[in-house]
C-alpha cells in the first residue's frame, strides 16, 4: 500500500482537493492544506524508514532482528504511525469535509475518471 496507492492517493488529494481548498475563503483550511503537503513529502521519508524495518522483520520472521527492535526501529514504526494518524485525522476531520462543499458532481466525475486513467483502470 504505502509504496504504490498510499503515493498515488497523496497525488490525487494534490491534483484535485488541495486545489479547491487553496481557492477556498477560509485561512485555517489553507494553512491546513499548507501542512498536508508538507506531511506528504515528510510520509514519504519516513515510510522508507519504516519499510527497512518491516522488511528486515519479514527476514526474519521468528525473531525480530537482534533479537528486540532497536531504539531507532521502533523511532522510525512509531514516527511513521504518528505522522499517518494525525495526517488521517485532518483529512477526515477538516480538509475532506471543507473539500465536498466546494466540489461539484461534475469536478467529482472528472477527478474519478483521471485517478481511473492514472490506474490504468478502464
Amino acid at each position: 500500500y504505502f509504496d504504490l496507492a498510499a503515493p498515488l492517493h497523496h497525488e490525487d488529494e494534490e491534483r484535485h482537493v488541495f486545489p479547491p481548498l487553496m481557492c477556498g475563503p477560509d485561512a485555517a483550511v489553507k494553512a491546513l492544506v499548507l501542512r498536508l503537503i508538507q506531511d506528504h513529502r515528510q510520509m514519504e521519508v519516513a515510510w522508507q524508514g519504516a519499510r527497512a524495518v518491516l522488511l528486515a522483520l519479514a527476514e526474519h520472521p521468528a525473531k525480530p532482528p537482534f533479537g528486540e527492535l532497536t531504539m531507532w526501529q521502533k523511532v522510525a514504526l512509531n514516527d511513521f504511525a504518528r505522522l499517518y494518524r494525525q495526517h488521517l485525522d485532518d483529512e477526515e476531520g477538516v480538509a475532506y469535509p471543507a473539500a465536498r462543499s466546494l466540489l461539484s458532481p461534475e469536478s467529482v466525475a472528472a477527478m474519478s475518471q483521471d485517478m481511473m486513467a492514472r490506474r490504468g483502470v478502464k
